[in-house]
């Protein structure tokens, strides 16, 4: 019994889910990216050089709307083990 109980224990010591976040509206100037919102699959390709053949790679695009909608927080996951962040703004 004791085994069972420790057993079940482990398996509820999960972290709990996050709620999924609400999407931040772009405002003024930044509404004219709302295009680029979303998730989005890319394919590319490294051409040949003297040293390399030429390779395509796949990667992953998500673009979010971010601080109060004023910029869009990017995030590439690929080509590979590939991890890039950016943000884009509007300063008048």
């Amino acid at each position: 019994m004791s085994r069972l109980l420790a057993l079940v224990m482990v398996v509820g010591c999960g972290a709990p889910r996050a709620a999924p976040a609400r999407p931040i509206p772009l405002t003024g100037e930044m509404t004219k990216l709302s295009w680029y919102v979303g998730d989005w699959a890319c394919k590319g390709t490294t051409f040949a050089t003297k040293e390399d053949k030429e390779s395509t790679w796949d990667a992953t695009v998500n673009v979010r709307g971010d601080a109060g909608g004023g910029v869009v927080a990017i995030h590439m996951l690929g080509p590979a083990d590939n991890s890039t962040a950016e943000i884009k703004g509007y300063d008048p």
